[in-house]
């Protein structure tokens, strides 16, 4: 079987900066095993395989996986598809500024597709959600000592650590400043004895920007069960993030719009554009969107055993 494959960088307008993401645009008939081999193979931290949609209404459906496992739904996988298949003509020729639907595991995603130039064109997914709020949170000494900072950097002026479920709970930890982001660095052995381990898998540190005029905040994401470990995507953290801030009191009722950046600034870096919709002091929608680049496209050769 010649399986047709592309590589794209997400959230970015730069190749060679932002997420790795594989998409497989015709994936009908691969099963679920080779599905899981093929991620593996391409090592990154997704790829997102293309079907036809269950619903006939709808656009496609997407499949995502991690080298490790499939995933209910991912922020930088479907933007990546999306772009892709706009690019590709997919979607039709007059695809701008058009809505799509895709069938993902979490349920149906929105997906609209903007454009100006064409290293401008980007893909913006809309989803409904309730999130869930814990505001129980291990010792500050055990924050600091699994994420290797300072007590003194985990702030509380109008910050606190907080777990916040949406579709996956994340354990948010907001710290002082950019180079306190930089320097954490998950210590697998503290983190394994640490309560937290009980409020969820993985543990999205923050800072408010201080260093780049492009964002609003910096994330980094860490986890024993992230199959990347040097700065995965934030794509799926981004709800949680804006659920996070509407609980803080960062965000009134309204159109909230923020931009989340992943990464060091000189080391692939994502620019997340999102928009978070409140009402009544509880956060209801959220958009993320952003381009992806084409960087590979080629050939996958599978054989009878595969």
């Amino acid at each position: 079987m010649r399986l047709p494959f592309y590589t794209l960088d997400v959230f970015t307008s730069t190749q060679f900066e932002g997420a790795q993401i594989a998409v497989v645009p015709h994936a009908d008939e691969l099963n679920d095993k080779q599905m899981q081999k093929i991620a593996t193979e391409f090592n990154l931290h997704s790829t997102v395989f293309v079907l036809k949609p269950l619903d006939h209404r709808n656009q496609c459906r997407l499949r995502i996986f991690s080298t490790i496992s499939e995933l209910t739904f991912g922020g930088h996988p479907t933007v990546a598809a999306a772009n892709l298949l706009a690019q590709i003509g997919a979607l039709g020729n007059d695809c701008v500024g058009k809505s799509f639907i895709f069938e993902e595991r979490i349920g149906d995603v929105k997906v609209n597709i903007h454009a100006g130039p064409p290293d401008k064109q980007y893909a913006q997914i809309s989803l409904s959600t309730s999130p869930v709020y814990d505001r129980f949170i291990p010792p500050i000494r055990d924050i600091a000592e699994f994420l290797d900072i300072d007590e003194a950097s985990i702030v509380n002026d109008g910050f606190a650590p907080m777990t916040v479920t949406c579709d996956r709970p994340y354990f948010i930890v907001p710290v002082d400043s950019f180079e306190t982001l930089c320097a954490a660095t998950f210590k697998r052995n503290r983190w394994s004895k640490s309560i937290a381990t009980t409020l969820a898998p993985d543990v999205l540190v923050i800072c408010r920007s201080n260093e780049s005029e492009a964002s609003d905040y910096h994330g980094r994401l860490f986890g024993p069960n992230l199959s990347v470990s040097d700065d995965p995507p934030l794509g799926s953290a981004t709800p949680a993030l804006a659920g996070y801030l509407t609980a803080s009191g960062e965000f009134k009722d309204g159109i909230n719009p923020f931009v989340l950046e992943r990464g060091a600034v000189k080391n692939r870096r994502s620019i997340i554009n999102a928009e978070a919709f409140v009402q009544d002091g509880s956060m209801l929608n959220i958009r993320v969107g952003g381009p992806a680049v084409l960087v590979t496209e080629g050939v996958m050769h599978l054989n009878d055993a595969a």
